[in-house]
């Protein structure tokens, strides 16, 4: 991640190796804002919701988030190598 203006916060996978609408689909469905990029969100995190699994999806996002820090540079796509070696367009997208 670079700037977090072209990468969606919940849509790509830019943090570990699934995107966050699948890590913490209780947050997404509460989501107003389901394709903001990750420099918004960052900026505008909201209260937590009340309780259950939100919460502490809530909970696990914010330590999460406050490891993350911003560039100057503009975001890149970048693809790792696995598997036998065969390059698949689809990999490098998801």
């Amino acid at each position: 991640i670079g700037n977090g203006n072209t990468t969606r916060f919940w849509h790509d996978i830019w943090y570990g190796d699934i995107c966050f609408k699948e890590k913490f689909k209780g947050l997404f469905n509460l989501e107003l804002q389901k394709d903001a990029n990750v420099a918004f969100k960052l900026q505008s995190f909201r209260r937590p919701p009340r309780s259950g699994i939100e919460n502490s999806q809530f909970i696990e996002l914010g330590q999460i988030l406050s490891s993350i820090s911003l560039s100057s540079v503009s975001d890149r796509w970048s693809w790792t190598l696995h598997g036998l070696g065969d390059f698949l367009v689809k990999s490098a997208i998801e």
